[in-house]
């Protein structure tokens, strides 16, 4: 007797499909989760069984017995998926408007859904005792100082290392280490490459100061009541905690003895951090108290990432920390997962399906009757009224641990300083003179600035020429080291220029300046004080993070500048200041969330100073400093801040008062874009109207970036009452959103960037 299976395809189309399972392809009795290759249309694709259908549903699903295909083969021996996961990817299809096989491939690493291996690495250890790597490494220090340099590193490291990761810190060539291992100084041989990043943390840090045993910290009044509350969570089923704590409070600590309970109780945890950067330092921390643990990231090879993912499945694992997709991780049972860092907006997907993972957390854990704790410094004010409502449960750490004192923050008037300078200034006296300070006392220097490139626009001051993207509406950034213009949206490069090509005025000056520029003047500035830069351009392959922490760490790097993916979960205690070059880079723009987003930022950042017994100290540079966020970050106010900016939100219907989707409009040609702006436009009015007397709709619009790639932008905004408003709208307006040719419709549900 004929199968049949209701199958979803990971194509944008609405709906799912029937095929016939012959019994030549499987005999087994059909498993909901595992994948299928089925025709569809005249591609091939790998589908997911969502049950096993009957005859007549098929039928009517294909419109007739004689258009039912036959499932080609059945790709996975048992199912891949679990019904918990396979709900959730019902829920995120549905809420955020996606197609059903799309949230399902989501779900899986691109490595486990082609059956990637882990490739096969070069392990070194040191082949003799610590003192005689350490003697031989002296008698070579003049002849061969790269052998000498690998030598004393291998006399630091207990166990096995990837032999590119120590040739990469030692900035040697693989020769040198050949040499040792045929001195009978060092073991080479190579394994396949299952090593846990934590493991690859580990390795990375070498013999630095922190690695090793985990240290049991005494708990503050303040945790200890937190635990208390959150510990007694878990036996009620599903609930939600939002920690917020000041930074250096000690929510790490507490995320940990929450772990301790539930692995104690036989479940799992995830722990989803925001930024790669942070994966060593946390998979560390995380791993001195439990041992193994599975680390799932973009930077990790498919093959490495499937490793970890199957070895979550497989139950070998029990924590799993990892960036927003690691929110999927097949850990089962599931007791706990922590959101950390919870307010950053690196959370949201920007590809179908468009999701949160913090909201997918809250669901997942709903699903499974487990808890959640979301933590931050700078809650988002979605959660923090949440908690003030009593949806979730409102913790706070006010002091940081061991009464260390918050760093004090002082704001400096750059256009005071610019006018008494009577120049142009990117780094003040006072910050200057702090950092030269620190210097001397041998402690260390962060630098933030959220902007990257040497300078940020190039003009005329002749004609005004500007060089500009022609594919996008905004303009090129130059980048000294590369000597070129990029457009930080599309990608294009093109050649410096000297001279301004409509007038050919002569040496065209550079303006503005990002982290490229900022690290040329430190350089400059302090002596040739050990300086590096951590930005998307500087961390290019997956072990840049690990090998520019672990130096920081050794204080081989004394002054560290990047963007925001410094600006959160790092401790360095001989970090005693921070200096914000530049607070004002997103504060205008037009966003309703960035003035959020800039207070954050810089309290965010502020928290990496004074984690130690020396203190910390912040300078913060701005052109305008008596703006509410920078008011209410000297003086360390989230309060303050929240109670303004949500009266501000209340009054202009955004949320959290309101839910938001967007749909966003591009083409080549502008007047096509336009009018099918419109059309959504009519639809989604109309359909709001029946829907709520409180929706709001605004557009059609030109986007703020109004092109990006070559491709015309308009959008319309729906704002509605609750998430119930917005499913009504959009289904009544379905079919206005369907795709047309000549124009790309995206639609948004609970947007972070309005750009």
């Amino acid at each position: 007797m004929p199968r049949y299976a209701e199958v979803a395809v990971p194509v944008p189309v609405k709906g799912t499909f029937h095929y016939r399972v012959p019994d030549e392809v499987s005999a087994e009795p059909l498993a909901t989760g595992s994948r299928v290759k089925v025709p569809f249309g005249r591609r091939r694709l790998e589908g997911y069984i969502l049950r096993e259908a009957t005859e007549a549903e098929a039928v009517e699903a294909a419109g007739g017995a004689g258009r039912i295909k036959d499932v080609i083969s059945v790709s996975d021996p048992e199912p891949l998926l679990s019904e918990e996961l396979l709900r959730l990817a019902v829920w995120i299809s549905g809420y955020y408007r996606s197609a059903l096989g799309e949230a399902l491939a989501a779900m899986l690493p691109a490595g486990v859904r082609k059956g990637a291996k882990a490739e096969r690495v070069k392990l070194v250890q040191g082949a003799a005792p610590p003192d005689e790597l350490k003697a031989e490494a002296e008698k070579r220090r003049r002849r061969a100082p790269k052998q000498a340099q690998l030598l004393d590193m291998l006399a630091g490291i207990t166990r096995p290392t990837q032999a590119s990761l120590l040739l990469a810190e030692a900035d040697a060539g693989a020769g040198s280490l050949e040499a040792l291992a045929r001195d009978g100084l060092s073991r080479i041989w190579s394994e396949r490459a299952e090593v846990s990043a934590a493991e690859s943390a580990r390795e990375t840090a070498g013999a630095a100061e922190g690695a090793g045993a985990r240290v049991e910290h005494t708990l503050t009044d303040e945790q200890a009541r937190s635990l208390d509350e959150m510990t007694s969570s878990l036996d009620g089923g599903f609930a939600v905690h939002l920690v917020h704590g000041v930074t250096g409070s000690g929510k790490t600590e507490l995320y940990i003895r929450l772990m301790e309970e539930v692995i104690r109780r036989g479940k799992g945890a995830i722990v989803l951090v925001p930024e790669i950067a942070l994966t060593p330092q946390t998979s560390e921390r995380f791993a001195q108290a439990f041992g193994d643990v599975a680390v799932l990231h973009s930077h990790l090879t498919e093959g490495q990432r499937a490793e970890e993912w199957r070895s979550v499945r497989r139950g070998e694992r029990r924590v799993v920390i990892g960036a927003r997709s690691a929110v999927f991780a097949p850990v089962e049972p599931l007791g706990l997962i922590v959101i950390d860092e919870e307010h950053e907006t690196s959370f949201k997907q920007e590809s179908s399906p468009r999701y949160h993972a913090r909201d997918v957390a809250v669901m997942r854990a709903q699903l499974a009757g487990a808890t959640v704790v979301l933590g931050s410094a700078t809650p988002s004010l979605e959660s923090y009224r949440n908690a003030l409502a009593g949806k979730y449960r409102h913790l706070e750490l006010t002091r940081r641990v061991e009464r260390r004192p918050l760093p004090e923050v002082e704001v400096v008037d750059m256009a005071a300083e610019r006018l008494e300078a009577k120049r142009f200034v990117r780094l003040s006296r006072r910050l200057v003179k702090l950092t030269e300070e620190a210097l001397g006392r041998g402690e260390q220097a962060i630098y933030f600035l959220n902007r990257r490139g040497f300078a940020t626009f190039l003009t005329c001051p002749q004609c005004g020429w500007v060089a500009t993207c022609p594919d996008c509406s905004v303009t090129l950034i130059y980048h000294k080291k590369r000597n070129a213009l990029v457009c930080h949206y599309c990608g294009r490069v093109e050649a410096a220029v000297k001279d301004c090509p409509q007038c050919l005025f002569r040496d065209v000056p550079y303006w503005g300046f990002g982290t490229e520029r900022i690290e040329e003047e430190i350089a400059a500035a302090f002596g040739g004080a050990p300086v590096a830069r951590m930005d998307s351009d500087t961390m290019t392959d997956r072990r840049s993070y690990e090998r520019t922490l672990a130096a920081f760490r050794r204080g081989e790097i004394r002054i560290l500048v990047g963007t925001q993916m410094i600006a959160k979960g790092l401790d360095f205690p001989e970090v005693t200041l921070v200096g914000i070059i530049n607070a004002d880079v997103a504060m205008n723009l037009p966003d309703f969330r960035a003035t959020e987003r800039t207070f954050q930022l810089i309290a965010q950042v502020a928290g990496r100073t004074g984690r130690g017994s020396k203190g910390g100290r912040v300078v913060v540079q701005t052109m305008v400093p008596r703006h509410a966020a920078i008011v209410a970050a000297r003086s360390h106010g989230y309060e303050e801040f929240a109670r303004r900016e949500m009266a501000f939100r209340r009054d202009l219907l955004y949320p959290p008062f309101t839910r938001l989707a967007r749909v966003v409009l591009s083409g080549e040609h502008v007047e096509h874009v336009k009018m099918r702006a419109g059309q959504v436009a009519r639809a989604i009015t109309q359909s709001a109207r029946a829907a709520s007397p409180d929706c709001v709709v605004m557009g059609p619009a030109t986007a703020p970036l109004a092109v990006i790639a070559g491709r015309h932008r308009c959008h319309v905004v729906l704002k509605a009452p609750d998430s119930k408003a917005v499913a009504a709208v959009l289904d009544g307006a379905e079919g206005a959103l369907k795709k047309r040719s000549g124009v790309t419709l995206t639609l948004d549900v609970d947007p972070v960037a309005m750009l």
